[in-house]
């Protein structure tokens, strides 16, 4: 939740934790970001879909129009970003759902509970249950991760965020 993003910017600011993923606006003068990569969103919808056969598909695409949709939470920066790239395409969302972790958000797809729009990584527990089709044009996610301003990060946190780097960019160079 919001709280919980709160809690966590507050423990990287304060160096109880070296390192924070967190999704929204935070305070530069207490708080770093890092730049990890990016990776572009999918929708991911429940094996066999008829959505499933398709190689890609446009935010605007009427047969969207009248899917039930399950959504990240309305305080998230990237669900801002997801909401604006859908307007801009003339697609209302209906949504039947949120979530808090997107996580549980495939979860929810792979329920038949809706369709959603997610960053790759998040269904890689369910790509047996559920199938994932590219977003054209891309919807491109920055992904990042806070440090303590008065601190640069530990080498076990460097270490972790160079093999995240290494991880995001080995599966999306291809398409950068």
């Amino acid at each position: 939740s919001h709280d919980a993003a709160s809690v966590l910017a507050s423990a990287a600011a304060d160096a109880q934790l070296d390192i924070a993923f967190i999704d929204g606006p935070t305070d530069p003068a207490r708080l770093t970001r890092v730049e990890i990569g990016h990776d572009d969103m999918v929708l991911a919808v429940p094996h066999g879909d008829p959505l499933a056969e398709r190689a890609s598909i446009g935010l605007g695409d009427p047969a969207l129009r009248e899917r039930d949709f399950v959504d990240y939470r309305a305080d998230s920066a990237l669900r801002a970003q997801i909401d604006v790239a859908c307007a801009a395409a003339g697609l209302a969302r209906r949504t039947v759902c949120e979530a808090q972790n997107m996580q549980y958000l495939a979860e929810l797809v792979q329920h038949g509970l809706g369709i959603s729009v997610l960053p790759p990584m998040s269904v890689r527990s369910v790509t047996a249950q559920v199938s994932t089709i590219p977003i054209m044009p891309p919807l491109r996610r920055d992904i990042g991760a806070v440090v303590a301003t008065t601190r640069p990060p530990t080498g076990a946190a460097q270490a972790l965020l160079d093999l995240l780097a290494a991880d995001i960019n080995s599966r999306c160079g291809q398409a950068a």
